[in-house]
């Protein structure tokens, strides 16, 4: 299921495509609950729909900017300039949409970045079991910190966002003389990567966490991923470097080049846009412990005899804008690209033997020795038959070749 912003002739909306189906979450032709008004939304510049399961959180104008859900397909307003913000003694002022912020959603619960309409509060806030919380603000002691520091702000440009996996939630938070990536965990903050803290290749990390449009990190259990020059994973309680100007780009000649925007995190699995030689920007995935090309201008566009012209991961479109970095869950990879859409990467589930996401030679050098498995090791066959009977007959024939030899995709560039 995926969610996305988008103009259309007249107006702008939230869409979703939730088991195989366009649906509206909210458009501008779409009622306020409890108002005649009709929704407006901010500039698309960034402050992407997120969406878990068949739940979406997004920003909505209401008149002004409050955040929105639809949940069990009911629109719900979860917080705007009326509602008590935590810690405070006042409301919520404003949530940051125009300049990218964007919420996140996993399951009901809820992560985003507000400021206060009558103090100086600004900070990461989630919509948690039914209830806001604070997770961190600007009076918030820095975790690691030498010194009583606390929090000055949450990340100073356009898309640096909060992420949230169920109850956890992963920010860049800004400190004098310092930053870096925190994650809230089991309801105690920790330090992912900051200042000073050491990092996997030699060195140490220095100060510019959130210098990067679209630098917000990405969660997934108490996994952790994040760009500062590079693109870093914390897995299982370690850092590594998943992709750096030393990393050999698949489909490339060389190394990667330019990694403009925050990487995406499902499991140990990092979606990402970067710059690679020979390439330019193109869309990549680390999966299943191998960096593999999804996309570049090589690419055929999907139904069409052209090729992508451009991948949009910085401010270059009027209805994609800054930070709109490209999406991972499981094995899928999700991205906007021009010709102007939203697409998605589906591994194959069929024909694919040696799970390298492509159906190639080799696959049908394995569905000859499958079509003679009769006699073989029960186990080999039974692999075959997972992978090769596409009509489901208990059996590998010319009606399962003519429906493999449809899903050939070439070789993994």
């Amino acid at each position: 299921n995926i969610a996305f912003g988008a103009v259309i002739d007249g107006g702008a909306g939230i869409y979703a495509y939730i088991d195989g189906e366009l649906r509206v979450i909210a458009d501008t032709d779409t009622k306020i609950p409890g108002s005649q008004q009709r929704f407006g939304f901010p500039g698309i510049s960034g402050s992407s729909p997120s969406i878990s399961g068949e739940n979406v959180a997004f920003g909505g104008r209401c008149p002004t900017d409050c955040l929105w859900a639809y949940i069990n397909g009911s629109l719900v307003r979860i917080a705007g300039p009326s509602t008590p913000m935590p810690g405070t003694d006042g409301t919520f002022g404003g949530f940051h949409f125009i300049d990218g912020a964007s919420p996140s959603i996993s399951g009901e619960n809820i992560a985003f970045t507000a400021s206060s309409a009558e103090t100086e509060t600004n900070g990461i806030y989630a919509y948690i079991n039914g209830e806001l919380r604070v997770i961190a603000d600007n009076h918030t002691r820095v975790p690691g910190a030498t010194s009583a520091r606390t929090f000055m702000n949450f990340g100073q440009l356009s898309g640096t966002s909060p992420s949230i996996s169920g109850e956890n939630v992963a920010f860049i938070g800004v400190w004098f003389a310092g930053a870096g990536v925190y994650a809230y965990i089991d309801g105690e903050l920790r330090v992912i990567a900051a200042t000073g803290t050491p990092a996997p290749r030699g060195g140490t990390f220095g100060t510019n966490f959130g210098q990067v449009e679209g630098a917000r990190p990405s969660i997934s259990g108490e996994n952790v991923s994040f760009v500062v020059s590079a693109i870093y994973a914390y897995i299982n309680g370690k850092l590594r470097v998943i992709a750096d100007s030393d990393t050999p780009a698949p489909g490339s000649t060389g190394t990667f080049g330019a990694l403009p925007v925050s990487p995406s995190i499902s499991g140990e699995n990092v979606g990402f846009g970067a710059g690679a030689d020979g390439l330019g920007l193109a869309i990549f995935a680390y999966l299943d412990g191998t960096m593999r090309l999804i996309a570049d201008k090589n690419t055929l566009v999907p139904g069409r005899d052209n090729t992508f012209s451009l991948f949009f991961l910085l401010d270059q479109s009027d209805f994609t804008g800054e930070g709109v970095r490209p999406a991972i869950s499981g094995n899928n990879v999700v991205f906007t690209a021009a010709p102007n859409g939203v697409y998605a990467f589906f591994p194959p589930t069929r024909g694919d033997f040696d799970d390298d996401f492509c159906i190639d030679l080799k696959d049908v050098a394995a569905f000859q020795r499958c079509v003679t498995a009769s006699n073989s090791d029960p186990d080999f066959l039974a692999a075959c038959l997972a992978v090769f009977d596409f009509n489901d007959n208990n059996g590998i024939d010319l009606t399962d070749f003519a429906a493999f030899h449809s899903t050939l995709t070439g070789p993994q560039r």
